[in-house]
């Protein structure tokens, strides 16, 4: 067995241990999840050899990446990552539709006017496409993309009902 840490101020059911869980499943491995309290003692664990293997966020791992300590083996992205150019996709590697990875969404109020939220979308998309933005994002880890004022709430349903299928099939419950 491989220990996986699942860093995240959030713990268990937070993107690292989802991207974990949904890794076992669809590559049908039996890793021992390992849920850690923090990121650091994650990441020092394994640079320590305590534990094999971690699905980080990119802002915690590539700092490390730079400067040796850790090698990154793939990212959760379903496409490669500007954050760490030249890695592979999981499923790329051997892993055919694995995709996990962190979303982040800015919403309004139900009943928000249409012409609000296309001008705060375009707006808001316009400086994620700026290279300055650009820069200090992937600094912090993060790779923007905008989207439509839709597209939000259409990808966390589908994501919601991945990995409620694949946190079933591990036989995770809430606790």
């Amino acid at each position: 067995w491989v220990a996986v840490s699942t860093p995240d101020s959030f713990g268990m059911g937070a993107t690292p241990h989802l991207a974990a869980v949904l890794f076992n499943g669809m590559a049908n491995t039996h890793m021992v999840l390992v849920p850690y309290k923090g990121v650091g003692a994650a990441v020092t664990d394994l640079m320590g050899g305590r534990v094999q293997l971690m699905f980080p966020n990119a802002g915690a791992a590539t700092p490390h990446m730079k400067s040796g300590r850790l090698r990154g083996i793939a990212v959760t992205s379903a496409q490669p990552s500007a954050l760490v150019p030249g890695l592979p996709t999981v499923a790329a590697s051997g892993v055919p539709g694995y995709e996990a990875v962190a979303l982040y969404g800015i919403f309004a109020p139900q009943g928000t006017p249409a012409p609000i939220l296309k001008r705060v979308n375009q707006e808001l998309v316009a400086v994620l496409h700026m290279p300055d933005t650009k820069e200090k994002l992937l600094a912090a880890g993060i790779e923007a993309n905008g989207s439509t004022p839709e597209a939000p709430t259409s990808t966390m349903k589908a994501e919601v009902g991945r990995m409620a299928k694949a946190l079933k099939s591990a036989g995770v419950r809430a606790e």
